[in-house]
């Protein structure tokens, strides 16, 4: 009888032929490091694209403190997603040398104006990855996790017409902070502003908002103690602000346990949305088994009945799955990607956790 190693294997290779025979694209699981200019934020740019795809959508993500790209990529679910339904990665780094905790810097205000610091660092990165990888220009998304996620907010304020959708985990608004100090105090304590007073901080991005501002998705625990829950209200009272919402009553269902709530705009699509769950810490939550399992258990990646990857993936019409941000009676959205493929990743992660080697 075969032992599990050669059984893992021998449904790996299958996997790569259904995925071959079909025409998908596979993932390598590493990222490629790219040089870039100009780079006045002194960051890395690492990326993944996926083989034999024309104009491939480009999904940007952003680490948290601690952690390095490809770990958060890899961790996250987004290097399985990328390779399964056929877009790019890009994933900016964070240097030791910039801080100390691989933070980003995204209460500081050299960073994080248009054209400046990281923020200009991670748009030259995104030029780069248009031209290298033949990106779809009005497909780019962003998404990051705490430091990450607050970056990710800056981005969306600095370049707001550069980006289809933004996602923030556990982060904070822009213009939360102009220093350190105010940083940590702002991630203790409940914010206070109102909408149009942080609908006056997004425009002081230098954003060219007037062209209109990218759907959002806000992500946060009612358990995180490192960033206040109450961020996530005045991320949504920001971007309720910037699409004209800010009376617009949300229409709130469940997703996997999540209470998620959606503000429409007048074309009936969803500009903001909000995931929240009670007992869900710092973190980007992640599925380890079953369906939609996506993602592997680490720091910050909290094991939990949802993938936020995935979902976000679907939110942006990226991955298998109805659109959340689609007209009410829209058709699910298809894409295409190997069945079979899919069936063998199943069997290979339940004989994995049959066996001890993952959770």
């Amino acid at each position: 009888m075969a032992g599990l190693g050669e059984t893992t294997a021998a449904l790996r290779r299958m996997r790569k032929a259904a995925a071959a025979a079909s025409g998908a694209p596979t993932a390598t699981g590493r990222l490629t490091e790219t040089s870039f200019s100009p780079n006045p934020g002194n960051l890395r740019m690492l990326s993944y694209a996926p083989a034999g795809v024309a104009k491939p959508a480009l999904v940007v993500i952003l680490h948290g403190c601690s952690q390095t790209a490809e770990a958060f990529a890899q961790g996250s679910g987004w290097i399985e997603l990328a390779g399964r339904c056929g877009f790019a990665l890009l994933c900016p780094e964070q240097k030791p040398a910039n801080n100390a905790n691989r933070c980003f810097n995204w209460f500081e205000p050299a960073h994080i104006r248009r054209g400046d610091g990281e923020a200009g660092s991670i748009r030259a990165m995104i030029e780069r990855a248009v031209t290298l990888h033949g990106v779809d220009p009005g497909r780019i998304y962003i998404t990051g996790l705490s430091a990450g996620g607050a970056m990710a907010a800056v981005m969306l304020a600095a370049y707001p017409e550069t980006f289809a959708g933004g996602a923030i985990i556990a982060g904070l608004p822009y213009g939360a902070a102009a220093n350190m100090h105010e940083a940590f105090s702002s991630m203790m304590q409940p914010q206070s502003r109102s909408g149009p007073e942080w609908g006056r901080s997004l425009r002081r991005a230098g954003g060219r908002g007037e062209d209109g501002w990218p759907s959002i998705s806000i992500w946060h625990g009612g358990a995180d103690t490192t960033v206040h829950v109450d961020n996530s209200e005045a991320m949504v009272r920001q971007w309720r602000h910037a699409h004209g919402l800010d009376r617009a009553a949300p229409e709130i269902d469940a997703v996997s346990g999540y209470r998620r709530e959606r503000w429409r705009g007048g074309d009936g699509l969803v500009r903001v949305t909000r995931y929240s769950a009670p007992t869900l810490g710092h973190g980007a939550p992640v599925k380890l088994s079953g369906t939609d399992a996506c993602g592997e258990a680490g720091p910050f990646l909290i094991a939990g009945p949802l993938s936020s990857s995935l979902q976000i993936a679907r939110d942006w019409g990226l991955a298998e799955g109805r659109a959340a941000n689609a007209p009410e009676d829209a058709d699910p959205v298809a894409i295409e990607a190997p069945s079979l493929a899919g069936e063998i990743d199943a069997v290979i992660r339940n004989a994995l956790a049959a066996a001890g080697l993952i959770r």
